[in-house]
């Protein structure tokens, strides 16, 4: 049915921009230390540590870190939406399909809360050498 498919190139398109929209979140506002592009996953990492895997693709998606609790309510808030990450951790880790129910506004706030995640299970070694590669790219 055309009428059919030019819906579902309108929802992918729709998809494509929000998702656009959450990697330039991460790259103007999230000091990442490294980021590695593989086939239409961009994962991105604090020291050696990933925060954020964003899949760039028709069913785009971003993996992102938080509290077990809080993913447990936020799972049965946005049930269509959020879901379990079984790629790393089902616990710790949510899978969140972008262009859903949830704006990128809200993304944008998972994304601060999985950096805070991530850096808090740092080890201090790896906090001072995020700080000194941090300190050494604004310089």
């Amino acid at each position: 049915n055309r009428e059919w498919d030019n819906f579902n190139i309108k929802l992918r398109s729709y998809s494509l921009k929000e998702c656009d929209s959450i990697i330039e979140y991460i790259e103007k506002n999230i000091k990442y230390t490294n980021k590695v592009k593989y086939l239409q996953y961009i994962k991105y990492y604090f020291e050696e540590k990933i925060f954020a895997i964003v899949y760039v693709g028709e069913e785009s998606h971003i993996i992102l870190k938080a509290d077990g609790k809080f993913n447990i309510a936020v799972r049965k808030e946005f049930k269509k939406t959020v879901f379990p990450s079984y790629v790393i951790n089902k616990y710790h880790w949510n899978m969140i399909l972008i262009g859903k129910e949830l704006p990128v506004q809200i993304i944008c706030r998972l994304i601060e809360t999985s950096k805070e995640e991530v850096i808090d299970t740092m080890t201090k070694r790896q906090k001072d050498i995020y700080d000194y590669l941090l300190n050494s790219i604004n310089q």
